[in-house]
């Protein structure tokens, strides 16, 4: 059953603009075929990418695949635990 706080619907410039905000609808959105469900608002997008880059943000398809999978390994506890003395030693050198 959906809830008045699992999805909010907006019509901004004659486009219906539909926001998930339960994880349950995003997941089950984010498994249909992206292309023949919703369209993007390319002229926002492509504006985006050229002040912020085309990062994993604005990446698709198998290139946010590939960046994605590095960005998890990056962002991954037990990663990020061994670099803590290599934090310390930078920031005992920095600030001396």
């Amino acid at each position: 059953m959906i809830s008045d706080f699992d999805i909010s619907i907006a019509n901004v410039a004659g486009k219906v603009q539909l926001h998930y905000i339960s994880p349950k609808l995003m997941k089950a959105f984010h498994e249909l075929d992206e292309d023949t469900h919703y369209s993007k608002y390319e002229m926002v997008i492509s504006g985006l990418r050229r002040m912020v880059g085309t990062g994993l943000t604005f990446s698709e398809g198998d290139l946010w695949k590939m960046k994605r999978r590095v960005v998890t390994k990056m962002l991954n506890f037990k990663y990020i635990k061994t670099l803590v003395p290599k934090i310390k030693v930078i920031v005992a050198d920095k600030i001396g």
